[in-house]
């Protein structure tokens, strides 16, 4: 039985299972499961179907646990989406697709608060209409759900690491794609996240890659 870490690789149109070990200095990729991942339309809005995401992220596991000793598992995705938590920790509804087209009415109202050149200059992080700080900023002004019950917000990957582990972080390079984060010293930027009415407190722990 080989000893190996696993990669669970999400995409926004499939992911993938990978068993990760090292053999005379050789490091070897072998695809366990594969299988495609896409946004659901509800009520008009573009959703990810986190549940479905875990239950084949859990299939790749016994897949690879069949003939495999897995020491640790790393989750990476996309950038920029999230899901929100409740105050008991539990997902208050299936993440927003960075797909959806709610934030395009907030865009402009955003750059009333904040130009796209301050942005940039703060946080390296060109215009894109999906970044996260714009759904936040439309979460928090127009979702009536999030804006009565959301407590903490939790990027894909770490949401998903915190299903499988209970440890709740933000880890940082998922955390940069946000548009929220000060770019020289490593940290939310919380005069942005000020401005844009986004309370410091709604992210976990930030820490590095290795953590």
């Amino acid at each position: 039985m080989k000893e190996g870490v696993l990669a669970c690789d999400l995409g926004a149109s499939t992911g993938r299972i990978m068993f990760v070990s090292i053999k005379n200095n050789i490091l070897k990729l072998e695809e366990i499961y594969r299988f495609k991942n896409e946004p659901y339309e509800e009520y008009g809005k573009l959703k990810w179907d986190l549940k479905k995401i875990i239950s084949n992220i859990e299939k790749g596991i016994v897949l690879a646990s069949k003939k495999n000793k897995i020491l640790s598992m790393g989750i990476d995705s996309w950038g920029v989406d999230y899901g929100w938590l409740d105050k008991k920790d539990l997902l208050l509804q299936d993440p927003y697709c960075y797909r959806d087209e709610r934030v395009n009415s907030v865009i402009e109202e955003v750059h009333t608060i904040l130009s796209k050149e301050y942005l940039f200059k703060e946080t390296g992080n060109i215009f894109f209409k999906f970044n996260t700080l714009y759904q936040l900023y439309y979460d928090l002004k127009k979702d009536k759900n999030i804006i009565e019950n959301g407590k903490q917000v939790l990027f894909i990957p770490d949401l998903i690491g915190f299903h499988f582990s209970g440890n709740k972080v933000t880890e940082y390079s998922i955390a940069s794609t946000s548009g929220l984060m000060d770019q020289r010293k490593r940290v939310f930027n919380l005069e942005i996240m000020k401005k844009l009415n986004i309370l410091d407190n709604i992210f976990p722990k930030l820490v590095e890659p290795e953590n």
